[in-house]
């Protein structure tokens, strides 16, 4: 569905899925290169709008970038990588994290940045206030033990850059 209505017609082409039982899973498992990512991240700091066309509502738009939804920890599941904390129902939206605390990306990251953050230290952030996105694509395991800080100390340090 997001290949055919949304990634081709943004000019991405086609992102694949990992699968669980035969269907895409949707909210892991995705397999993009750092310029499709960057593209994405584009098309999300331009509102939803692309080449003049709104692709996605403002209300989806608020909900990715602005809304945190209320979790409970029965509803929720456990990332080893990323344990849960209870400060993280204020840092997450549809499918994204928002860094509204700065719990989580840290301080030196502005608080309306939000972000996509996958497996091996893989991030998508966007920064409205910088009009600015950040990718980082990478296969490093051994950075996995320590995701969370590394997470911080790159996204701060591609702010940084940007003053």
């Amino acid at each position: 569905y997001l290949n055919t209505h949304l990634f081709r017609k943004i000019g991405i082409g086609n992102i694949t899925w990992g699968t669980f039982s035969g269907c895409p899973r949707g909210c892991c498992s995705a397999r993009a290169t750092a310029w499709q990512l960057a593209k994405l991240g584009t098309f999300l700091l331009d509102d939803g709008v692309y080449n003049g066309h709104r692709l996605l509502s403002s209300t989806a738009m608020r909900r990715i970038s602005k809304y945190a939804l209320t979790l409970s920890d029965d509803v929720f599941f456990s990332n080893p990588i990323m344990p849960l904390h209870r400060f993280q129902e204020k840092n997450y939206a549809w499918l994204w994290w928002l860094n509204r605390t700065g719990h989580i990306l840290g301080n030196g990251v502005p608080r309306d940045a939000y972000f996509a953050s996958g497996a091996r230290v893989n991030v998508l952030v966007v920064i409205p206030s910088r009009n600015a996105v950040v990718v980082r694509t990478a296969s490093a395991r051994r950075l996995e033990q320590d995701f969370v800080h590394f997470q911080a100390a790159f996204v701060t340090a591609a702010v940084q850059d940007l003053q």
